[in-house]
């Protein structure tokens, strides 16, 4: 059979050429260990059937080892081409997800800044718009309304656009300005100029005096803490309690907890909330950044930040800062 389709060709020439073309195909499709298969597979049926003495595996003649060694070069060439190519292939799928991903995360951002952006700008359009509109007849009251409302959205607009700025720096590789500070102090100046966001809540402050100087950002304390206290003025009843604690924990770190008697944030919401662009409810205020910027802020000086149950039956925020920077970040600042 073998002379026949050589066409006159021995089948002792021709067979070394075949069982060649059929390990290279094996070790091109299956890799290198099928192709070693069809090596050993490929020598013992040549040298079996078509070396004498026929039908045993007696190597008399040198050039079936000859042969056996070039299969053997062509399975291991071919298999490693193979492997490589299929691991080329995985990491192109990999990075074409990514990339993927990634232009969906862009898109979705930019639907949500749009969104968010809109709204202000469409409520002072139109109240601009209602002012231009009333005669000498508006009352002075309404007509003060009307700024107010233009005042205060520009305010939100204002907000949205620091926050994105400071949280695009952040996400950049700022370096911490790390000094030494009393945490008390500190933490009692922040509460401070947050007191007119809180309205009437019942804040209890305990951040004793006696905590040791501790070196942090204290502009990046104040965008995470600010940004936490606004986000209990956002979601929290007036009139309720919100607790601001803080004090060294078992590592040596400073812990301080920002804890409400608010509606709390389910147990399967507490990880995406630090999300860009996030929200726990959808038809919530704000843009759904000051959360993200606040755990940028605190880890972008090595500490940690996330949300648990309050004793107080709402949403207790742990924010934690290493009480002594590492050489490295110190090295880094």
């Amino acid at each position: 059979m073998l002379s026949l389709l050589a066409g006159g060709v021995g089948a002792n020439e021709m067979a070394p050429l075949l069982f060649l073309s059929a390990v290279a195909v094996t070790a091109w499709y299956g890799g290198l260990w099928p192709g070693l298969l069809a090596t050993a597979l490929g020598f013992l049926a040549l040298d079996y059937f078509f070396e004498l003495p026929v039908r045993s595996l007696v190597v008399s003649d040198p050039h079936t080892l000859v042969d056996s060694v070039g299969y053997l070069f062509v399975a291991i060439l071919l298999g490693t081409l193979n492997a490589q190519l299929r691991r080329a292939r995985t990491r192109a799928e990999v990075s074409l997800s990514e990339a993927q991903a990634a232009v969906r995360a862009r898109d979705e951002a930019l639907a949500a800044v749009s969104h968010d952006m809109r709204t202000p700008l469409t409520a002072i359009q139109a109240t601009v718009a209602a002012l231009c509109e009333a005669d000498a007849s508006v009352p002075v009251a309404r007509r003060r309304e009307l700024l107010t409302n233009i005042a205060a959205e520009s305010r939100r607009l204002e907000h949205f656009i620091v926050e994105a700025l400071a949280l695009g720096r952040i996400e950049a590789g700022i370096r911490p300005n790390r000094s030494l500070n009393a945490p008390g102090e500190v933490v009692s100046a922040i509460l401070d100029r947050h007191m007119s966001v809180l309205g009437d809540r019942q804040i209890s402050f305990n951040v004793p005096d006696s905590l040791p100087l501790i070196a942090f950002d204290t502009a990046l304390l104040e965008q995470a803490l600010g940004n936490l206290l606004d986000n209990v003025a956002a979601h929290t009843p007036l009139g309720t309690h919100v607790s601001i604690t803080g004090d060294l924990d078992e590592h040596g770190r400073f812990r301080l907890e920002v804890a409400d008697s608010g509606p709390g944030i389910p147990a399967v919401d507490r990880r995406r909330i630090f999300g860009k662009f996030e929200r726990v409810h959808a038809a919530g205020s704000g843009a759904g950044l000051g959360l993200a910027l606040a755990r940028a802020a605190t880890e972008a000086q090595g500490g940690e930040l996330w949300v648990e149950g309050s004793s107080l039956g709402g949403a207790c925020f742990v924010l934690c800062l290493p009480s002594a920077p590492s050489s490295s970040a110190v090295a880094a600042s």
